[in-house]
């Protein structure tokens, strides 16, 4: 469940920072949550 809140708000982040006139810090913090929600279940 921890794991698709990170997803959910990963998306909400990257989907205002690109809304709000590509925000790069938005963008990444979004992609950063994103990876954090799958990385514990597939390590680099």
């Amino acid at each position: 469940m921890d794991r698709f809140i990170r997803m959910g708000a990963g998306f909400a982040n990257a989907a205002i920072g690109w809304v709000a006139q590509s925000s790069w810090l938005l963008l990444l913090l979004g992609g950063l949550l994103m990876f954090s929600a799958i990385y514990d279940r597939h390590p680099i």
